[in-house]
């Protein structure tokens, strides 16, 4: 179960701030706190932790990696598992030229369908559909990839192709 607690401090500049601190315990019996200016902010992650802590896709975003971070490790799984080496080579300059550059630096546990539905959009108006849809499953088998690996809790892209 998660709490909110009202937090209040003084600043080395004696300014008093407040914030307010959602903290729980995750399915491992690690405690994770995240903090918020507003208090309806703090509410609605409090409802999604615990929602996500219920259906056992959690994942704290502390312990999240990047998406560029993902698509490493899923190329050399892919490389580890003998794909050969063109398919290598494709799956490089996929992600190299397109996943990495628009949505690379987000972490995996802030990743959205309304994100990658974006990614999607950018991808068909800036790039002929064919390659768009490469990108988008190209980005769905990273996050199988992670996934599996239990770096993150669900495939945010698996719906959006």
């Amino acid at each position: 179960m998660a709490t909110i607690k009202k937090r209040r401090w003084q600043t080395s500049k004696g300014e008093w701030r407040e914030a307010f601190r959602v903290s729980y315990t995750d399915r491992e019996g690690r405690r994770h706190h995240k903090q918020f200016e507003m208090r309806r902010d703090a509410d609605a992650y409090r409802i999604k932790a615990e929602s996500e802590l219920a259906r056992g896709i959690h994942t704290p975003e502390a312990q999240s990696i990047t998406l560029s971070q993902a698509a490493d490790i899923w190329i050399s799984a892919s490389e580890a598992n003998g794909c050969d080496r063109a398919t290598i080579k494709t799956y490089r300059e996929i992600v190299n030229r397109h996943v990495k550059p628009h949505i690379g630096p987000e972490k995996l546990s802030r990743l959205s369908a309304p994100q990658v539905v974006e990614f999607r959009d950018t991808m068909i108006r800036t790039r002929s559909h064919a390659m768009a849809s490469k990108a988008v499953r190209h980005l769905s088998m990273v996050l199988t990839e992670a996934m599996r690996r239990g770096l993150v809790a669900q495939n945010v892209a698996r719906e959006c192709k």
